[in-house]
């Protein structure tokens, strides 16, 4: 009974690792080496006053802004970066690998409300490019861009979110994350 419930977590979870692989168009490409960098510089507790987060069915719809937090913890034997993500509109659990046939870090969040975000990232001028596709409960689907930006010293993390339609954006916000831990 244990070994089956542990295959079927197994699959599932290879699943949902391989879930996205072919939802973007070629972009940018990340080294096994960058990745494992993006992973490390994440690692520990953020805090940030924002308006939204990707994961919400809300982003780029909400004028208050709310205090969040991310917790990162990077698994270097496995080569997965886990996040937490918690704050009074949201919630929610992801995680990101490297796909060396791609050479693009993957991510996928699984936001409150059923809300699932299909992530690629790459270096790109020193900061980081990635394109997302956020598929609602509802099944539809939105796509942004953003750059993440670490800065002071690795201490902030400035991310320019941009909500697209056609390859056009549609608009914009900007996330500030502070290193606490």
């Amino acid at each position: 009974m244990l070994r089956s419930i542990r295959m079927n977590q197994i699959l599932l979870f290879t699943c949902v690792l391989f879930a996205g692989q072919n939802l973007f168009a070629d972009g940018g490409t990340a080294s096994r080496d960058q990745a494992e960098a993006f992973f490390a510089v994440h690692a520990g507790r953020w805090i940030g006053k924002v308006q939204s987060t990707i994961g919400e069915a809300e982003m780029n719809k909400v004028d208050e802004e709310s205090l969040n937090y991310l917790d990162f913890d990077y698994i270097k034997s496995n080569g997965l970066l886990t996040m937490r993500n918690y704050g009074p509109r949201s919630g929610g659990r992801g995680f990101s690998h490297y796909d060396a046939v791609k050479q693009v870090i993957r991510s996928i969040n699984h936001g409150v409300g059923g809300v699932v975000t299909h992530h690629e990232i790459y270096p790109k001028n020193g900061h980081w490019n990635r394109t997302s596709k956020q598929i609602n409960p509802d099944g539809s689907v939105r796509e942004f861009t953003s750059t993440i930006k670490f800065l002071d010293n690795n201490r902030t993390i400035q991310i320019d979110i941009h909500l697209t339609k056609n390859g056009e954006k549609v608009s914009s916000q900007s996330n500030v994350w502070r290193r606490i831990e």
